[in-house]
This record gives C-alpha cells, structure tokens and sequence, in this order.
C-alpha cells in the first residue's frame, strides 16, 4: 500500500520531471499519447509493487508513459500501452512474461534490462496485459 510519503515523493519528481522537460523542450520523450494528444506519465518508485503501478496506469486509461525513479535514483522510462499498440504482433511467444503482482519497480528495471535490452515485453498479470517498450539512454536519465 502507498504511504502518504510515497505519495509526497511522486509528486516532488512529477514536478522535477515537467521542469526538466520544459526547461530541456524534451516533450518527445514521451511518445505514449491520449486520444487528446496528451502524454499521459505515471511516475513510480523503484519499491513500488507492480500491481499498484498497473493500477495507475489502468485508471490514466490503460496507457501511459511510466517513469520509474528507482532506488539508486536512476530514472529509466518505459511506454506502457495495450497489446498490439506497438506493433509488437510481431512478439515471439517467449516474449510475454507472467508477472506476480508483488515484484518490485527495480526488480522490472532490472529484468528488462536483461530480457530485452531495447525492445518490447508483454506483461500479463489477472486482468491486465500491457506491452512495456523499454530503450535504453533516454536523454531523461540523470535528469531527477
């Protein structure tokens, strides 16, 4: 369960996140957009639970630009849409994983670094599949 100080804390590094942004006109490092052309962004914290993550990004409509500010503070940005969203019909079966609801924001860094360096994993949990788009040197790195 989120703590008020988890809670505190995403939105000191939401309001980090926009100065940079604005500051660096880095916009197009958010390529996930709403039907509005919003980027919509949850951010998440490195010992955050999976589940309520995915729940964040249910409730922003089942799309988002996760930005994940893990425990060492390195920030690493994921695209987190629907299946098939982004092209990924061309997934070989190996490439959807079963994810338990109670892994860890830097236990899912730490596997796509490794699974997939710079592509495109299926997470399926009860309910939820997402495709997870993860490319490495994102020029928001080092950025919080």
């Amino acid at each position: 369960m989120a703590t008020d100080s988890d809670a505190t804390l995403r939105r000191e590094y939401a309001r980090r996140l926009m100065s940079v942004v604005a500051s660096k006109n880095l916009h197009g490092a958010f390529p996930v957009k709403d039907a509005s052309g919003a980027s919509p962004i949850v951010i998440a914290l490195g010992h955050e639970k999976v589940d309520a993550v995915f729940t964040r990004i249910v409730s922003a409509g089942g799309s988002a630009n996760l930005v994940i500010v893990d425990s060492a503070d390195d920030v690493h940005v994921f695209s987190m849409v629907p299946p098939m969203s982004l092209g990924s019909q061309e997934l070989k079966h190996d490439t959807a994983i079963d994810v338990h609801k109670n892994i860890t924001m830097d236990f899912l860094v730490m596997y796509m670094k490794q699974v997939s360096g710079n592509g495109t994993l299926r997470i399926e949990l009860p309910g939820v599949n997402i495709d997870a788009r993860w490319e490495s040197g994102t020029e928001l790195a080092g950025a919080l």
